[in-house]
């Protein structure tokens, strides 16, 4: 880590934010830098000095911010080397040709892009005879960079805007193991991602939570129904991933179906045993690729890239999946399971709804939960609304049918 990073980090970050999410501004500023180089610029001697971004520029990062740092990092490796040194970019990026983050990510990055560029701005220029000047130009510079944040990032109803159920069903789909658009060659492989996505499409659990599974943590309860267990096992030393993954919310027991339950155990049984290496340690999941990597856990950037992968089969239809997209898709299909129960069996009150929610989830408090069933009740308010129109536009309709058919008997 280079001397500013560190030092925002040291003077903003390290006493109140926790080491995911200073691991997540950390991956700003290193976007930022990868802008730098693809420009050929570097904006702190810029603002060394006291030249400040221009408006082109902060268009530039911007967009920039919106791009997919593993698509960009495959760019870059696409360079002619000469006279074994140099290095020179084949084609000029085409923005268009790149895979976008969702809105709160690129949200999350310029703000932290505009954080730091202003921290190191400040800093380094409080000594000048006109950092009174320079300071205003940096809050200018601030402010210009935070405006170009996206708009919409949520919902109104505090839910990031995630695809329809429909899209994950036909996602789920494309990644069965026969079918012929699946991407991903070996059976191996094709085995392990449908399980894991069909894993967290029928659980709603957190990818950190998937990562961090045991083989033993598919299993059975005391009255012989599938479940998976969710353990917090933060610091194992089993875990040998530079940064594991975290789960973040409460441990629980989560039910599953029997089919999904056989194929986790098909997987085990018959691809994760014969795997080299992936005995030494007890994750479910692990890197098939034959490399020094092969048996070890599979790593958040290994799953977003199987993701990634699923997604890009028809980026028309599936752009708009990502990881927490699956959380939110199994909270919705829960609201109709829940309207279900509440009509066949036995009306739920709130309370019931929100508790079964916290345990499904994992939440710690029902905040999280209502904001879900204000949800809910937000989508069946606009179709009872529509069904209402459809009526009162009928009814007009007919009234005014009715109305031509007197204007006509009077003239007869």
């Amino acid at each position: 880590m280079s001397l500013w990073p560190t030092l925002f980090t040291f003077a903003e970050s390290r006493a109140s934010k926790t080491a995911n999410t200073i691991r997540n501004e950390l991956a700003a500023i290193s976007h930022l830098r990868v802008w730098e180089q693809l420009e050929k610029r570097n904006l702190l001697e810029e603002l060394g000095e006291q030249r400040f971004p221009t408006e082109g520029d902060i268009m530039s990062l911007r967009d920039h911010c919106h791009r997919d740092s593993l698509d960009l990092k495959r760019y870059m490796n696409r360079v002619t080397y000469l006279s074994g040194k140099s290095i020179d970019i084949v084609a000029p990026i085409q923005v268009a040709s790149l895979q976008s983050v969702v809105k709160s990510h690129a949200y999350n990055r310029i703000t932290v892009i505009a954080k730091y560029l202003y921290f190191c701005a400040v800093t380094m220029l409080r000594v000048r005879p006109n950092a009174g000047e320079l300071n205003n130009r940096a809050k200018e510079m601030r402010e210009a960079l935070l405006a170009q944040r996206p708009k919409g990032k949520t919902s109104r109803s505090g839910l990031a805007i995630h695809p329809s159920p429909q899209y994950f069903d036909e996602f789920m789909s494309v990644v069965a193991e026969d079918s012929p658009d699946n991407p991903f060659k070996s059976r191996e492989v094709r085995l392990r991602n449908f399980v894991m996505f069909k894993t967290l499409y029928e659980t709603g659990m957190r990818s950190g939570e998937l990562l961090s599974l045991y083989v033993g943590d598919a299993t059975y309860d005391d009255q012989g129904d599938p479940i998976i267990r969710i353990i917090d096992r933060r610091d194992d030393p089993n875990d040998p991933r530079m940064n594991p993954p975290q789960v973040k919310t409460l441990e629980r027991d989560i039910p599953i179906s029997q089919g999904l339950y056989d194929k986790i155990q098909e997987y085990i049984t018959s691809v994760r045993y014969g795997t080299p290496n992936a005995r030494k340690r007890p994750f479910l999941f692990v890197n098939h690729r034959n490399d020094e990597f092969q048996g070890f856990p599979m790593s958040d950037k290994n799953f977003q890239h199987e993701l990634k992968r699923g997604v890009v089969v028809r980026p028309d239809r599936f752009k708009d999946i990502r990881r927490h997209g699956f959380r939110h898709n199994f909270n919705v299909r829960l609201t109709d399971q829940l309207d279900l129960y509440s009509i066949q069996v036995k009306l739920l009150t709130d309370q019931q709804r929100l508790d079964i929610r916290k345990d499904m989830n994992g939440h710690d408090g029902d905040k999280s939960g209502e904001v879900y069933e204000r949800n809910a009740t937000r989508a069946m308010t606009k179709k009872a609304m529509r069904q209402f129109q459809d009526k009162q536009s009928s009814v007009l309709k007919e009234a005014l049918a009715q109305a031509k058919g007197m204007v006509g008997d009077d003239e007869n």
